[in-house]
């Protein structure tokens, strides 16, 4: 399991995260880029 230093190791993570998530629904469904989840 991924070992998180600090807030900020934890906020690269997320962010990383966030953005393969992105891509891959992108990849799947090009028009979901202009809605968000939450």
């Amino acid at each position: 399991f991924l070992e998180i230093e600090n807030k900020e190791d934890f906020r690269k993570f997320k962010e990383d995260l966030l953005k393969r998530a992105k891509e891959k629904a992108n990849a799947r469904k090009p028009s979901y880029e202009t809605q968000s989840p939450k």
